[in-house]
This record gives C-alpha cells, structure tokens and sequence, in this order.
C-alpha cells in the first residue's frame, strides 16, 4: 500500500465492502484524526485515511506547499485504488484538496465518486478577504490561527519542541490553501454533501451552499453544533448522517 493511505483493516477475497471511503484531514492534522471512525462505520465501508507528506509517519518528508503538487501525486496514488465504488470525506483544507482530486480525475475520465462530503470549507468560487496567515511570523500566525480558527491546541502551545516541529507543517498547509488559484472546473457528475458548525465564522450556510453549482447532481447540507472543529465533538451524528447519505447515492447510482 502506497504511504499516502493508512487503510482500516486489510482487504481480504472474503470481504468485499460496498464502498472505499478516502478521508482527507485539515491543515496541519495526519491520517489519525479519521483512525477513532473505523469502528464507528458499518461493514460495508471501507476507510481509506489519507496521509500528506510532514507529518505522523511522513514526519521526515517536507510538507508541501502547493496544492497543485499534492493533486498531481495523489492522482496517481490512489489511481489504482479506484477498482470499486468510491467516494471523498474532506475537511477544512482537506474538503478543497478532495474536490480538485475529483476535479482531476474527471479530467482523466477515471469513474466519479459516489459522492464527495465537503466539510468546514467556503466554496473556492467564494471570495476570502482574510489577511494572509501563511506569511505572518511565528507569533502573529499562531494568535491568528486560534481566533480564527481555533486551530492549534493548548497541548501543543504548552509544549514548545511539540509546536516547534508542529509549525512548519502548518504553516506549508496553509501556504498551499492561501496560494491556490480557483479554476472554472466543469461541474461534477458526483453528488455532494455539506457538512459545517453551527458556530463556525469561517464557514457560514453561505458559503457552504455556494458548492452547489459546483456538481450537475444534489447537494443536501446539514449543520452540526458546534465551531470550526465540530466533527470532533459531533462524531457520532456527522457519521450517521454521512453513512445514510452515503448509502442513498451509492444506492442511486447502482440504480442508473
């Protein structure tokens, strides 16, 4: 298996789930923010977490810093993995990085995801007046980190060689977000579904309704209690509602 997926158990003849389920974590987070689900899915759902260079057992390896670069490697990555109904969990920067893979995979007539679950992301044709964090210095990046998004934990602030090997990473992540042109991709063939916090500045029903004319199927949005980091607190209705959707659109697609 390649180093860019952790998978939830190996694959085996004798079971063959319905689905594979590629989860795409927030900046500065690793494969292991989706490690407490695999025994919260159903059988049929094959957990597939992926895992970006710089950081957990990718430590060594420069985080990158383009979300172009991350696309192009992951395009041939999970290619082979592609050999049965599919679909995308993204959040935050994991939710734009999973919609221009399906963008990209569109482009090379590989089959579409049974869906793509966007969460605690603004639609990219939305506009973002935020001053850049990617180029404030250290102290500057980490105040405006935690009041807009409350995105680095106590635990780590607490412990300086843990944030020291914590920042770049972070910072490279949101560098790839910050540097990312939006592109008028074709709308995709793949439903949505979009998930937020109810609390959340960063991602109001706005912004979350603004994917929709980003796919030619539907779009169902559902908010959660909660801020940016809601699928933390939320785990337990994010995926029962994200596996009854999941099962709907796989159903309809078996169905046309």
């Amino acid at each position: 298996m390649s180093s860019w997926f952790i998978v939830s158990h190996k694959r085996s003849p004798d079971r063959t789930p319905g689905l594979t389920l590629f989860a795409f974590s927030y900046a500065g987070r690793g494969a292991s923010l989706y490690f407490p689900w695999r025994a919260a899915l159903p059988d049929w759902i094959d957990l597939v977490a992926v895992q970006l260079p710089g950081r957990e057992g990718r430590i060594a390896e420069p985080a990158l810093d383009r979300l172009e670069t991350a696309v192009a490697a992951l395009v041939t990555e999970i290619t082979p993995l592609l050999d049965r109904p599919y679909a995308f969990f993204g959040h935050s920067m994991g939710a734009l990085l999973c919609y221009e893979l399906a963008c990209a995979l569109a482009r090379k007539q590989a089959p579409p995801p049974v869906a793509l679950a966007l969460s605690g992301r603004r639609a990219p044709t939305t506009t973002d007046d935020d001053p850049l964090l990617h180029v404030m210095p250290d102290d500057d990046f980490i105040a405006t980190m935690r009041t807009r998004y409350d995105g680095i934990p106590q635990a780590v602030l607490d412990e300086p060689a843990l944030l020291r090997l914590a920042l770049p990473t972070l910072r490279r992540d949101i560098e790839l977000i910050e540097t990312h042109v939006p592109y008028a991709h074709p709308p995709l063939r793949a439903p949505f579904v979009l998930y937020g916090g109810e609390n959340d500045p960063q991602t109001p029903v706005a912004s979350l309704a603004a994917w929709r004319p980003l796919t030619t199927r539907d779009a169902p949005l559902k908010q959660f209690p909660g801020g940016h980091f809601y699928l933390q607190s939320q785990q337990g209705p994010l995926l029962d509602d994200l596996t009854r959707q999941l099962a709907h659109f796989l159903s309809a697609g078996a169905r046309g």
